[in-house]
């Protein structure tokens, strides 16, 4: 693998906006880095984001209750997560057009 940056190199990034500064873009140009972007964020086809928001409000309503019980940060993700339940994500999945559930 060549050095970073080199003649030619690709950055590929996401849509962040500060990734679109021009003063960014020209040190890429001056470097001829070819700038390149991924997709568009796009929660509403996306079953990640529900259960990543549902994990979340567990964490809101339970934290400071699992934080006096001593469970760490990774702890309290692990719970979170795992309180949502297959059927949700199914029905999330079946919601976005992943699987035809019959």
């Amino acid at each position: 693998m060549d050095d970073y940056p080199n003649h030619r190199s690709v950055l590929v990034l996401d849509n962040w906006r500060g990734h679109k500064n021009r003063t960014f873009l020209d040190a890429c140009f001056d470097l001829d880095v070819v700038v390149e972007y991924g997709v568009p964020y796009a929660p509403d086809i996306m079953v990640h984001e529900p259960c990543g928001g549902a994990a979340k409000q567990v964490i809101k309503k339970n934290g400071k209750d699992w934080r006096d019980e001593g469970l760490s940060g990774r702890q309290q993700i692990e719970v979170a997560f795992k309180s949502v339940c297959p059927a949700t994500v199914r029905a999330w999945a079946r919601e976005f057009g992943y699987f035809n559930f019959e």
